[in-house]
């Protein structure tokens, strides 16, 4: 008796799991929801739904001692509506920006918002750190317009480097490599035994795009090096490759397009924008800054669109032990950058009055 209450329960719940399994399998075909594969890249990267982004930050992602925060930039939360007294910054750019791997508070955002809180008057400042490492200008473009702006900001400063008119990005080359091997792995997997059955079910699929799978061995991906890397250490010591950038047809029109949306998205909005224009951090032996003029066009296409400009070149070729690398200043570096970007804000008078 007892056996058979026990079996009769057994079939019900069995029966209960069936039906809600085909109810879900129902709703997932009407819905038309899955399979979809959105890889890691080194859990901090996904494809962006936004194809003018490309690719973007993994809400929740681990970043040193911390995440990356729920709406998928590299700093703490925030609300969207500003708190009143606030003035908030929200900064653009890319690696530079973004700052070194696993250390958010070494970024030149982070390190402008410690400088601001230790002004003696005025009111309380935040900074946003929005920065995305490999976006080029007119990926910064759409992030203010699609991300940016929605946090109301007070000021827009946008850290220009010279690589920005780049259209490769090796991170979205890598992105697409990974998410092609992880659909033929994955179709591969659904060839072979028992999950053959599975395959017809798109509850399954659209569950099993979800699950991170293991990673088996090292994957080796055919994807383009990035030309920047590969000019300077192959010998582009005085940079000729970010002049070409900016000379040539292609690179010009990249970057008119860039800034052109840059300056429809804060027109709209109605907020200042400030550009932040980094220097290449070469070795000062190798003879006085070679790219001057690069600077001067950028700062000239800038002004023509209304932007204030803020030419860093000074502050960051004096300062000693500053450079992580050619492109990205180190900790120091940064707190540099971010007291010429306070001083030129002051005189700029872009900041609030006491």
């Amino acid at each position: 008796m007892i056996t058979r209450s026990i079996l009769s329960r057994s079939a019900l719940a069995a029966f209960g799991l069936l039906l809600a399994l085909a109810c879900a399998e129902i709703a997932v075909r009407l819905l038309d929801l899955g399979p979809s594969f959105q890889v890691l890249h080194r859990e901090l990267f996904q494809l962006s739904g936004d194809p003018a982004l490309g690719y973007e930050l993994v809400p929740g992602a681990p970043d040193g001692d911390t995440t990356i925060n729920s709406a998928g930039f590299r700093d703490r939360e925030f609300e969207r509506a500003k708190p009143p007294g606030v003035f908030r910054i929200v900064a653009l750019g890319d690696s530079v920006t973004f700052g070194q791997p696993k250390k958010p508070d070494e970024s030149w955002p982070k390190a402008l918002e410690r400088l601001l809180e230790e002004l003696p008057a005025g009111p309380r400042c935040e900074v946003l750190n929005l920065g995305v490492t490999g976006y080029n200008v007119r990926q910064v473009a759409e992030r203010l317009h699609t991300l940016g702006l929605a946090y109301q900001p007070d000021l827009v400063l946008y850290g220009y480097v010279l690589n920005d008119p780049q259209e490769l990005s090796i991170e979205l080359e890598a992105l697409r490599d990974l998410r092609a091997d992880a659909e033929r792995r994955f179709h591969e997997e659904l060839g072979r035994g028992a999950l053959r059955l599975l395959s017809s079910s798109r509850l399954f699929l659209l569950l099993a795009s979800r699950i991170d799978p293991p990673v088996r061995g090292t994957v080796e991906f055919d994807h383009k090096r990035d030309p920047a890397y590969d000019a300077f250490q192959g010998g582009d010591r005085r940079g000729a490759y970010f002049r070409a950038l900016h000379e040539d047809d292609a690179g010009r029109a990249r970057l008119s397009a860039g800034l052109d949306r840059l300056a429809e998205a804060a027109r709209a909005a109605g907020v200042p924008l400030v550009l932040a224009l980094f220097p290449l951090l070469l070795d000062p032996r190798d003879g006085p800054y070679p790219l001057a003029d690069v600077h001067a066009l950028v700062t000239a296409e800038a002004r023509a669109r209304g932007f204030d400009v803020i030419d860093l070149e000074p502050a960051l070729t004096s300062c000693e032990r500053c450079a992580a690398d050619f492109l990205h200043p180190n900790a120091q570096g940064a707190r540099a950058a971010a007291a010429a970007v306070l001083e030129g804000l002051e005189r700029l008078r872009r900041l609030p009055a006491e």
